[in-house]
């Protein structure tokens, strides 16, 4: 095993190898954060080891207590700010009893918060400014990043979005009204600011997963061409227009 390394054989194991050097730095950073918390009591775990920042008052009881397991959230806190701390939560590097009163606890201190992306974790804005650029949006970039960011699955977007599989905000008309219902009002809205006929045919720049063409197509008759340059949401989108019986009024492209 190599010297200043962490190995985690089990999340919930508390025997733990030493940390890294940089990982007790930003526990000393963190620590020092946490320790403006004013409303509220945090209880920090690691191994043996107990640490309570703020106290339980009349004007906020939330207990929160959280433990880690991993030495390096630290780190990913201290230098990555919230988007770290996130990271480190899915990779199972800490976890808390409660964490909707953990963001609440936050929420209500503010500066705490705000600390989490200022101070150490600005000694990362070049590296991800040189991340960025790297990755920056031009016409090769773009497609690049497009066909990364829609090619992660189908089934992926299928866990948040409704059956129209539309990308973008709908128009919620009541309180009630479901995300479909909302998704079905807009494109609606669009389809009558359009005035669309079974005379009409449309150009869409950008297919998403078909919702705009096939619900066009359907309900008013007209001739739809759209393109993507995505290949899941094109495969998917030509399912769903297969299925649909629209194949004679819909065009499907897979170019830029």
């Amino acid at each position: 095993m190599k010297p200043n390394t962490l190995t985690l054989q089990n999340p919930n194991d508390s025997t733990m190898i030493a940390p890294r050097w940089i990982d007790h730095f930003a526990k000393r950073i963190l620590s020092s954060k946490l320790a403006q918390i004013e409303y509220g009591q945090l209880t920090l775990l690691e191994g043996d080891s107990r640490q309570v920042f703020g106290q339980l008052n009349e004007q906020c009881s939330l207990d929160v207590t959280l433990r880690v397991h991993d030495a390096q959230s630290y780190s990913d806190v201290a230098f990555g700010g919230t988007v770290g701390s996130g990271e480190s939560y899915m990779a199972k590097s800490w976890e808390c009893d409660d964490l909707t009163g953990l963001v609440r606890l936050l929420l209500i201190n503010r500066e705490v918060l705000d600390g989490l992306d200022g101070g150490a974790g600005k000694l990362m804005l070049p590296l991800n400014k040189l991340f960025h650029w790297l990755h920056r949006n031009n016409l090769k970039g773009s497609r690049k990043n497009i066909g990364a960011h829609y090619d992660l699955g189908n089934d992926m977007f299928e866990l948040f979005l409704d059956p129209t599989m539309m990308y973008s905000s709908g128009i919620f008309e009541h309180d009630n009204a479901s995300m479909q219902e909302a998704s079905e009002t807009k494109l609606k809205r669009i389809c009558e600011k359009l005035q669309l006929s079974p005379a009409d045919h449309v150009m869409e720049i950008g297919t998403g997963w078909g919702g705009f063409a096939i619900y066009a197509a359907k309900h008013y008759g007209c001739k739809v061409t759209t393109t993507t340059i995505s290949a899941e949401q094109h495969r998917y989108a030509q399912e769903k227009v297969n299925a649909e019986g629209l194949s004679d009024k819909i065009t499907l492209l897979l170019e830029d």
